[in-house]
């Protein structure tokens, strides 16, 4: 599960604050981090993610790659992402360096379908075997 969106879980869908679930039941705006360390509540949220920024950024940029290419990683992503993560840290981490590094990545320009794209040329146009009149 997503232990963060549990941190967040005391938003609703807007961004509004709420402390109860649409049937009136307590939240349970905990978390559990694959490290081991436990998120709660907003105000912890933030902090916990300053101290694992680079991860963090990588996964982010790794998410919004992925969703830009409309597929999956592969393996052969990861030095992308590493350069993503590595341009955006040295833009003081503008989410505008990030938009434009994605559009302008190798895979993003060469993907169509998840295939890697040749050319992009429609074919020629059919030779005339009749020499054209005009009246």
């Amino acid at each position: 599960m997503d232990p963060i969106g549990f941190a967040l879980e005391e938003f609703d869908w807007t961004g509004r604050w709420r402390d109860k679930e649409f049937d009136g039941t307590t939240l349970d705006a905990s978390g559990t981090l694959p490290s081991g360390e436990k998120v709660q509540r907003p105000r912890r949220t933030p902090q916990v993610l300053l101290e694992k920024k680079d991860d963090f950024l990588r996964h982010l940029t790794g998410k919004l790659l992925g969703y830009a290419l409309g597929r999956s990683l592969q393996d052969g992503d990861s030095c992308t992402v590493q350069k993503l993560a590595d341009k955006l840290q040295q833009d003081d981490y503008r989410a505008r360096t990030l938009i434009r590094e994605i559009a302008l990545s190798i895979p993003f320009r060469n993907s169509q379908g998840g295939k890697v794209v040749v050319e992009n040329l429609p074919p020629p146009p059919p030779k005339r075997t009749q020499p054209m009149v005009v009246k």
